[in-house]
């Protein structure tokens, strides 16, 4: 029972700072960021310097080159599925009104504004 209730109050304590940090509305803000000179990691919420292209921290790269349409994960450029989900990366999608090739993860196509069938998963 010691060890266990030292733990929860530790975490107890812990943890609303760590959600204010993650959560805080100044590190959305232009101003603050040029002033710092760092923006925040969105994987582990680290100080990542303005022109670095990984964080320090965790590895996970900054500059972002694609996301997936199924899960939101960054991937990179020459990625064909998706490190987190798996989806496939290369496969097209094509506007059911009108035949127009859109990128995959599009909601309505971009030439006639029709509205995109989600692929059954």
């Amino acid at each position: 029972a010691g060890l266990g209730t030292g733990v929860g109050v530790g975490l107890g304590f812990m943890l609303p700072g760590m959600i204010y940090r993650t959560l805080r509305p100044e590190d959305a803000d232009p101003q603050r960021i040029q002033e710092r000179g760092t923006v925040n990691c969105p994987e582990c919420h680290g100080d990542v310097p303005l022109m670095a292209r990984f964080c320090p921290s965790c590895g996970h790269q900054m500059v972002v080159a694609n996301k997936c349409p199924r899960c939101g994960k960054n991937v990179t450029a020459q990625a064909k599925f998706c490190p987190a989900c798996g989806v496939d990366l290369t496969a097209t999608v094509t506007c059911g009104h009108c035949k127009t090739v859109v990128p995959p993860g599009t909601k309505f196509c971009t030439n006639c504004g029709e509205a995109i069938a989600s692929p059954s998963s």
